[in-house]
Protein backbone atom coordinates (compact mmCIF):
# COMPACT_ATOMS: atom_id res chain seq x y z
CA UNK A 1 0.00 0.00 0.00
CA UNK A 2 1.81 3.34 -0.96
CA UNK A 3 1.03 6.77 1.09
CA UNK A 4 -1.42 7.82 -1.25
CA UNK A 5 -3.63 4.61 -0.80
CA UNK A 6 -3.58 4.93 2.86
CA UNK A 7 -4.52 8.65 2.67
CA UNK A 8 -7.53 7.08 1.06
CA UNK A 9 -7.96 4.75 3.63
CA UNK A 10 -7.21 7.57 6.17
CA UNK A 11 -9.86 9.94 4.61
CA UNK A 12 -12.56 7.36 4.63
CA UNK A 13 -12.15 6.30 7.74
CA UNK A 14 -12.07 10.09 8.99
CA UNK A 15 -15.51 10.35 7.66
CA UNK A 16 -17.30 7.60 8.74
CA UNK A 17 -16.32 8.38 11.92
CA UNK A 18 -17.73 11.94 11.54
CA UNK A 19 -20.90 10.59 10.39
CA UNK A 20 -21.31 8.04 13.23
CA UNK A 21 -20.43 10.66 15.38
CA UNK A 22 -23.22 12.90 13.84
CA UNK A 23 -25.73 10.62 14.28
CA UNK A 24 -25.29 9.77 17.99
CA UNK A 25 -25.33 6.31 17.40
CA UNK A 26 -24.89 4.70 21.05
CA UNK A 27 -27.81 2.83 21.92
CA UNK A 28 -27.55 -1.02 22.06
CA UNK A 29 -27.95 -2.35 18.70
CA UNK A 30 -30.42 -5.21 16.96
CA UNK A 31 -28.97 -8.22 15.28
CA UNK A 32 -30.21 -9.20 12.11
CA UNK A 33 -33.62 -11.11 12.30
CA UNK A 34 -34.37 -8.87 15.49
CA UNK A 35 -37.85 -7.68 14.87
CA UNK A 36 -36.34 -3.99 15.42
CA UNK A 37 -33.05 -4.75 12.97
CA UNK A 38 -33.24 -1.53 10.70
CA UNK A 39 -30.06 -0.24 8.91
CA UNK A 40 -29.08 3.33 9.93
CA UNK A 41 -27.49 5.21 7.72
CA UNK A 42 -23.78 4.98 8.32
CA UNK A 43 -24.58 0.74 8.04
CA UNK A 44 -26.11 1.93 4.70
CA UNK A 45 -22.45 3.30 3.40
CA UNK A 46 -20.84 0.39 4.55
CA UNK A 47 -22.66 -2.12 2.74
CA UNK A 48 -22.41 0.30 -0.61
CA UNK A 49 -18.53 0.45 0.34
CA UNK A 50 -19.32 -3.45 0.73
CA UNK A 51 -20.94 -3.89 -2.73
CA UNK A 52 -18.31 -1.37 -4.85
CA UNK A 53 -15.14 -3.93 -2.91
CA UNK A 54 -17.51 -7.00 -4.27
CA UNK A 55 -17.08 -5.36 -7.81
CA UNK A 56 -13.31 -5.42 -7.93
CA UNK A 57 -12.48 -8.71 -6.34
CA UNK A 58 -15.28 -9.68 -8.83
CA UNK A 59 -13.57 -8.84 -11.96
CA UNK A 60 -10.40 -9.59 -10.34
CA UNK A 61 -9.44 -12.84 -11.00
CA UNK A 62 -9.62 -14.51 -7.86
CA UNK A 63 -13.06 -15.53 -7.97
CA UNK A 64 -13.14 -19.68 -7.99
CA UNK A 65 -15.94 -20.15 -10.50
CA UNK A 66 -16.99 -23.58 -10.29
CA UNK A 67 -20.51 -23.97 -9.73
CA UNK A 68 -19.85 -27.71 -8.08
CA UNK A 69 -17.95 -26.50 -5.26
CA UNK A 70 -19.71 -22.86 -5.05
CA UNK A 71 -23.33 -24.31 -4.34
CA UNK A 72 -21.99 -26.93 -2.31
CA UNK A 73 -20.58 -24.14 0.12
CA UNK A 74 -23.29 -22.46 -0.49
CA UNK A 75 -25.91 -25.56 0.26
CA UNK A 76 -24.04 -25.78 4.31
CA UNK A 77 -24.20 -21.82 4.10
CA UNK A 78 -28.13 -22.21 4.01
CA UNK A 79 -28.59 -25.02 6.31
CA UNK A 80 -26.81 -22.70 8.97
CA UNK A 81 -28.84 -19.61 8.53
CA UNK A 82 -31.66 -19.20 11.11
CA UNK A 83 -35.39 -18.76 9.55
CA UNK A 84 -35.82 -15.39 11.43
CA UNK A 85 -32.10 -14.54 9.75
CA UNK A 86 -33.75 -14.85 6.35
CA UNK A 87 -36.67 -13.57 7.06
CA UNK A 88 -34.53 -10.21 7.20
CA UNK A 89 -33.46 -9.97 3.47
CA UNK A 90 -29.94 -10.12 4.03
CA UNK A 91 -28.59 -11.71 1.34
CA UNK A 92 -26.68 -14.05 2.34
CA UNK A 93 -23.99 -15.97 -0.30
CA UNK A 94 -20.83 -17.66 0.09
CA UNK A 95 -17.74 -17.10 -2.93
CA UNK A 96 -14.76 -18.94 -3.68
CA UNK A 97 -11.64 -16.98 -3.63
CA UNK A 98 -8.34 -18.50 -5.52
CA UNK A 99 -5.72 -18.07 -2.52
CA UNK A 100 -3.48 -20.37 -0.84
CA UNK A 101 -3.24 -18.44 2.67
CA UNK A 102 -5.70 -19.75 5.01
CA UNK A 103 -8.39 -17.56 5.40
CA UNK A 104 -12.58 -16.47 5.20
CA UNK A 105 -14.07 -13.72 6.01
CA UNK A 106 -17.41 -11.73 6.06
CA UNK A 107 -19.14 -8.35 4.61
CA UNK A 108 -21.30 -6.88 6.70
CA UNK A 109 -24.18 -7.22 4.14
CA UNK A 110 -23.57 -11.48 4.11
CA UNK A 111 -21.26 -12.03 1.38
CA UNK A 112 -19.24 -14.68 2.76
CA UNK A 113 -15.53 -15.20 0.80
CA UNK A 114 -13.90 -18.54 1.71
CA UNK A 115 -10.07 -19.59 0.41
CA UNK A 116 -9.18 -22.22 -1.69
CA UNK A 117 -6.19 -22.13 0.75
CA UNK A 118 -8.40 -23.03 3.91
CA UNK A 119 -10.76 -25.09 2.09
CA UNK A 120 -8.01 -27.29 1.47
CA UNK A 121 -6.59 -27.84 4.87
CA UNK A 122 -9.83 -28.77 6.77
CA UNK A 123 -11.04 -32.29 6.74
CA UNK A 124 -15.11 -32.45 6.09
CA UNK A 125 -18.52 -30.43 6.02
CA UNK A 126 -18.77 -30.27 9.97
CA UNK A 127 -15.56 -28.04 9.88
CA UNK A 128 -17.13 -26.95 7.32
CA UNK A 129 -20.19 -25.31 8.84
CA UNK A 130 -17.84 -24.16 12.19
CA UNK A 131 -15.88 -22.09 9.65
CA UNK A 132 -19.33 -20.59 7.88
CA UNK A 133 -21.08 -20.63 11.14
CA UNK A 134 -18.25 -17.88 12.97
CA UNK A 135 -18.29 -16.21 9.65
CA UNK A 136 -22.26 -16.06 9.44
CA UNK A 137 -22.39 -14.51 12.89
CA UNK A 138 -20.09 -11.52 12.15
CA UNK A 139 -22.61 -10.18 9.91
CA UNK A 140 -25.65 -11.53 12.24
CA UNK A 141 -23.96 -9.53 15.22
CA UNK A 142 -23.48 -6.35 12.96
CA UNK A 143 -20.15 -6.51 14.39
CA UNK A 144 -18.31 -4.36 11.13
CA UNK A 145 -20.74 -1.52 11.99
CA UNK A 146 -20.03 -2.04 16.02
CA UNK A 147 -16.39 -1.94 15.81
CA UNK A 148 -16.11 0.95 13.60
CA UNK A 149 -18.40 3.07 15.78
CA UNK A 150 -16.43 2.00 19.00
CA UNK A 151 -13.85 3.51 17.79
CA UNK A 152 -12.54 7.11 19.47
CA UNK A 153 -10.45 8.64 17.26
CA UNK A 154 -9.14 8.15 13.40
CA UNK A 155 -5.78 6.49 15.28
CA UNK A 156 -8.11 4.17 16.74
CA UNK A 157 -10.00 3.47 13.20
CA UNK A 158 -6.60 3.47 11.36
CA UNK A 159 -5.32 0.47 13.45
CA UNK A 160 -7.93 -1.95 11.90
CA UNK A 161 -5.56 -1.51 8.77
CA UNK A 162 -2.18 -0.79 9.11
CA UNK A 163 -1.63 -4.77 8.75
CA UNK A 164 -2.29 -4.19 5.04
CA UNK A 165 1.16 -2.71 4.64
CA UNK A 166 2.64 -6.55 5.35
CA UNK A 167 3.50 -8.06 2.13
CA UNK A 168 2.02 -10.81 0.73
CA UNK A 169 4.97 -12.02 -2.00
CA UNK A 170 2.83 -13.44 -5.07
CA UNK A 171 -0.70 -12.30 -3.95
CA UNK A 172 0.16 -8.81 -3.40
CA UNK A 173 -2.26 -7.12 -5.22
CA UNK A 174 -5.21 -9.30 -3.35
CA UNK A 175 -4.83 -6.89 -0.61
CA UNK A 176 -5.18 -4.15 -2.59
CA UNK A 177 -8.77 -5.29 -3.92
CA UNK A 178 -10.20 -6.06 -0.80
CA UNK A 179 -10.65 -2.20 0.26
CA UNK A 180 -11.33 -0.69 3.69
CA UNK A 181 -13.77 -3.11 5.04
CA UNK A 182 -12.46 -6.00 3.43
CA UNK A 183 -9.51 -5.88 5.21
CA UNK A 184 -11.30 -5.20 8.51
CA UNK A 185 -12.82 -8.19 8.16
CA UNK A 186 -10.62 -10.32 6.48
CA UNK A 187 -6.78 -9.67 7.88
CA UNK A 188 -7.23 -7.39 11.39
CA UNK A 189 -10.30 -9.16 12.21
CA UNK A 190 -12.44 -7.76 15.23
CA UNK A 191 -12.46 -7.50 18.85
CA UNK A 192 -11.81 -10.74 21.53
CA UNK A 193 -15.21 -9.96 22.62
CA UNK A 194 -16.67 -10.08 18.97
CA UNK A 195 -14.92 -12.85 18.06
CA UNK A 196 -15.77 -15.22 21.35
CA UNK A 197 -19.45 -13.78 20.17
CA UNK A 198 -18.89 -15.01 16.82
CA UNK A 199 -17.56 -18.46 18.20
CA UNK A 200 -20.57 -19.01 20.68
CA UNK A 201 -23.14 -17.98 18.47
CA UNK A 202 -21.91 -19.78 15.34
CA UNK A 203 -20.82 -23.06 17.41
CA UNK A 204 -24.42 -22.93 18.19
CA UNK A 205 -25.47 -22.81 14.29
CA UNK A 206 -23.40 -25.89 13.81
CA UNK A 207 -24.94 -27.73 16.83
CA UNK A 208 -29.00 -27.32 15.59
CA UNK A 209 -28.10 -28.13 12.21
CA UNK A 210 -26.63 -31.34 13.36
CA UNK A 211 -23.23 -31.09 12.52
CA UNK A 212 -20.54 -32.67 14.70
CA UNK A 213 -19.41 -30.40 17.22
CA UNK A 214 -16.40 -32.27 17.95
CA UNK A 215 -14.97 -31.25 14.72
CA UNK A 216 -14.84 -27.67 15.93
CA UNK A 217 -11.78 -27.64 17.77
CA UNK A 218 -10.04 -29.93 15.12
CA UNK A 219 -10.67 -27.11 12.45
CA UNK A 220 -8.30 -24.57 14.13
CA UNK A 221 -6.15 -27.38 15.52
CA UNK A 222 -5.42 -28.66 11.76
CA UNK A 223 -4.92 -25.04 11.13
CA UNK A 224 -2.61 -24.07 13.59
CA UNK A 225 -0.43 -27.97 12.53
CA UNK A 226 0.08 -27.16 9.22
CA UNK A 227 1.60 -23.66 9.79
CA UNK A 228 4.12 -24.88 12.60
CA UNK A 229 5.13 -27.29 9.75
CA UNK A 230 6.02 -24.84 7.34
CA UNK A 231 7.04 -21.94 10.21
CA UNK A 232 4.40 -19.98 8.74
CA UNK A 233 2.39 -17.19 10.82
CA UNK A 234 0.20 -15.54 7.89
CA UNK A 235 -0.92 -11.93 7.69
CA UNK A 236 -4.75 -13.27 7.57
CA UNK A 237 -7.07 -13.76 10.15
CA UNK A 238 -7.25 -17.76 10.19
CA UNK A 239 -3.74 -17.54 9.99
CA UNK A 240 -2.37 -16.03 13.39
CA UNK A 241 -1.39 -18.60 16.00
CA UNK A 242 -2.40 -16.33 18.91
CA UNK A 243 -5.57 -16.23 17.50
CA UNK A 244 -5.97 -19.75 16.56
CA UNK A 245 -4.84 -20.71 20.16
CA UNK A 246 -7.87 -18.80 21.18
CA UNK A 247 -10.27 -20.43 18.49
CA UNK A 248 -9.43 -23.95 20.09
CA UNK A 249 -9.73 -22.53 23.98
CA UNK A 250 -12.78 -20.78 23.01
CA UNK A 251 -14.31 -24.24 21.20
CA UNK A 252 -12.47 -26.80 23.85
CA UNK A 253 -14.70 -24.73 26.51
CA UNK A 254 -17.94 -24.74 24.05
CA UNK A 255 -17.77 -28.67 23.29
CA UNK A 256 -17.11 -29.60 26.90
CA UNK A 257 -20.52 -27.85 28.24
CA UNK A 258 -22.63 -28.94 24.85
CA UNK A 259 -25.40 -31.67 24.68
CA UNK A 260 -24.52 -34.91 23.49
CA UNK A 261 -25.57 -35.91 20.00
CA UNK A 262 -26.95 -38.49 18.73
CA UNK A 263 -25.67 -39.24 15.28
CA UNK A 264 -23.96 -36.18 13.98
CA UNK A 265 -23.34 -35.59 10.74
CA UNK A 266 -19.73 -35.08 9.38
CA UNK A 267 -19.47 -36.29 5.59
CA UNK A 268 -16.20 -36.47 4.78
CA UNK A 269 -16.52 -38.32 1.85
CA UNK A 270 -19.14 -35.60 0.29
CA UNK A 271 -16.56 -33.30 1.16
CA UNK A 272 -13.87 -34.65 -0.79
CA UNK A 273 -15.18 -35.63 -3.97
CA UNK A 274 -16.63 -32.08 -4.10
CA UNK A 275 -12.93 -30.11 -2.89
CA UNK A 276 -10.55 -32.27 -4.86
CA UNK A 277 -10.83 -30.24 -7.61
CA UNK A 278 -10.29 -27.13 -5.10
CA UNK A 279 -7.66 -29.12 -3.59
CA UNK A 280 -5.35 -29.68 -6.47
CA UNK A 281 -5.38 -26.14 -8.04
CA UNK A 282 -4.86 -24.76 -4.42
CA UNK A 283 -1.66 -27.03 -4.17
CA UNK A 284 -0.69 -25.40 -7.72
CA UNK A 285 -0.69 -21.90 -6.07
CA UNK A 286 1.49 -23.31 -3.54
CA UNK A 287 3.74 -24.43 -5.57
CA UNK A 288 4.05 -21.01 -7.02
CA UNK A 289 4.55 -18.90 -3.71
CA UNK A 290 7.11 -21.86 -2.97
CA UNK A 291 5.35 -23.49 -0.31
CA UNK A 292 6.83 -27.01 -1.24
CA UNK A 293 5.58 -28.71 2.37
CA UNK A 294 2.34 -27.38 1.85
CA UNK A 295 2.13 -28.56 -1.42
CA UNK A 296 3.15 -32.05 -1.39
CA UNK A 297 0.85 -32.71 1.61
CA UNK A 298 -2.06 -31.34 -0.21
CA UNK A 299 -1.19 -33.50 -3.25
CA UNK A 300 -0.71 -36.24 -0.99
CA UNK A 301 -3.85 -36.20 0.70
CA UNK A 302 -5.76 -36.19 -2.93
CA UNK A 303 -3.50 -39.75 -3.60
CA UNK A 304 -5.10 -41.20 -0.59
CA UNK A 305 -8.32 -40.86 -2.15
CA UNK A 306 -7.34 -41.86 -5.55
CA UNK A 307 -3.91 -43.37 -5.99
CA UNK A 308 -4.24 -43.16 -9.41
CA UNK A 309 -4.68 -39.14 -9.67
CA UNK A 310 -2.18 -38.16 -12.61
CA UNK A 311 -2.19 -34.30 -11.67
CA UNK A 312 -1.29 -34.98 -8.00
CA UNK A 313 1.93 -37.68 -9.11
CA UNK A 314 2.45 -34.61 -11.14
CA UNK A 315 2.47 -32.06 -8.53
CA UNK A 316 4.28 -34.23 -6.08
CA UNK A 317 6.95 -34.58 -8.83
CA UNK A 318 6.76 -30.65 -9.64
CA UNK A 319 7.53 -29.96 -5.65
CA UNK A 320 10.86 -32.42 -5.65
CA UNK A 321 12.27 -31.04 -8.93
CA UNK A 322 11.90 -27.29 -7.87
CA UNK A 323 13.32 -27.80 -4.68
CA UNK A 324 16.63 -28.22 -6.04
CA UNK A 325 17.77 -30.54 -4.16
CA UNK A 326 19.87 -33.30 -6.39
CA UNK A 327 18.63 -36.33 -3.66
CA UNK A 328 15.19 -35.81 -4.88
CA UNK A 329 15.11 -35.38 -8.51
CA UNK A 330 15.04 -39.27 -8.82
CA UNK A 331 12.02 -39.02 -6.45
CA UNK A 332 10.49 -36.33 -9.05
CA UNK A 333 11.03 -38.40 -12.02
CA UNK A 334 9.23 -41.30 -10.20
CA UNK A 335 6.69 -39.06 -9.87
CA UNK A 336 6.09 -38.04 -13.38
CA UNK A 337 6.54 -41.33 -14.61
CA UNK A 338 3.28 -42.14 -12.22
CA UNK A 339 1.42 -39.26 -13.70
CA UNK A 340 1.75 -40.87 -17.52
CA UNK A 341 1.23 -43.90 -16.26
CA UNK A 342 -2.53 -43.02 -15.23
CA UNK A 343 -2.89 -40.43 -18.05
CA UNK A 344 -0.76 -40.40 -20.99
CA UNK A 345 -2.22 -37.34 -21.91
CA UNK A 346 -0.54 -35.38 -19.10
CA UNK A 347 1.70 -33.43 -21.30
CA UNK A 348 3.17 -31.19 -18.60
CA UNK A 349 4.59 -34.86 -16.88
CA UNK A 350 6.30 -35.40 -20.06
CA UNK A 351 7.62 -31.75 -19.81
CA UNK A 352 8.87 -32.26 -16.30
CA UNK A 353 10.50 -35.83 -17.19
CA UNK A 354 12.00 -33.64 -20.35
CA UNK A 355 13.85 -31.39 -18.00
CA UNK A 356 15.13 -33.89 -15.71
CA UNK A 357 16.47 -36.21 -18.22
CA UNK A 358 18.16 -33.06 -19.68
CA UNK A 359 19.65 -31.94 -16.79
CA UNK A 360 21.00 -35.51 -16.28
CA UNK A 361 22.45 -35.66 -19.63
CA UNK A 362 19.59 -38.47 -20.57
CA UNK A 363 19.49 -37.25 -24.44
CA UNK A 364 17.25 -39.60 -25.55
CA UNK A 365 14.35 -40.07 -22.69
CA UNK A 366 14.35 -35.87 -23.04
CA UNK A 367 13.86 -35.96 -26.79
CA UNK A 368 11.22 -38.50 -26.29
CA UNK A 369 9.29 -36.32 -23.34
CA UNK A 370 10.08 -33.20 -25.29
CA UNK A 371 8.76 -34.58 -28.66
CA UNK A 372 5.33 -35.61 -26.60
CA UNK A 373 4.94 -32.65 -24.90
CA UNK A 374 4.50 -30.77 -27.96
CA UNK A 375 2.43 -33.15 -29.17
CA UNK A 376 -0.25 -33.07 -26.54
CA UNK A 377 0.46 -29.45 -25.84
CA UNK A 378 0.39 -28.13 -29.62
CA UNK A 379 0.10 -24.42 -28.81
CA UNK A 380 1.90 -24.15 -25.48
CA UNK A 381 3.38 -20.61 -24.28
CA UNK A 382 7.08 -22.00 -24.22
CA UNK A 383 6.88 -24.17 -27.12
CA UNK A 384 9.39 -21.97 -28.50
CA UNK A 385 11.71 -22.72 -25.64
CA UNK A 386 11.17 -25.95 -25.73
CA UNK A 387 11.99 -26.40 -29.47
CA UNK A 388 15.30 -24.56 -28.56
CA UNK A 389 15.93 -27.27 -26.33
CA UNK A 390 15.29 -30.39 -29.48
CA UNK A 391 17.34 -28.56 -31.48
CA UNK A 392 20.45 -28.38 -29.37
CA UNK A 393 20.56 -31.96 -28.05
CA UNK A 394 20.37 -32.72 -31.75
Amino acid sequence: MNQRQFSLIAAFLLGISLSFVGCGVSSPIAQVGDKDFVLEQDERSLWKESKEEEDKLDKSGFIYRDSIATTYVNTVLNNLIPPNVKASGVPFHAVILKNPLLNAFAYPNGSLYIHTGILTHIENEAQLATIIGHEINHVICRHTVKEIRSAKNTTDALAFFQVATIPFGFFGVFANILGTVGTMAAISGYSRDAEREADTKGFALVLAAGYDIQESPKVFQRLKEDLEEQHADEPFFFGSHPKLNERISNFNELVAHAPIQKSPLIRAHEYDSVMTPVVLMNTEMDLQMGRYESAQKSAERVLLLDSCCSQAHYLIGETYRQRGDTTEQQLAFQAYQKAVICDSANANAFKGIGLLAQKRKDIPTAQTAFRQYLKLQPHAADRSYIEKYLKKME
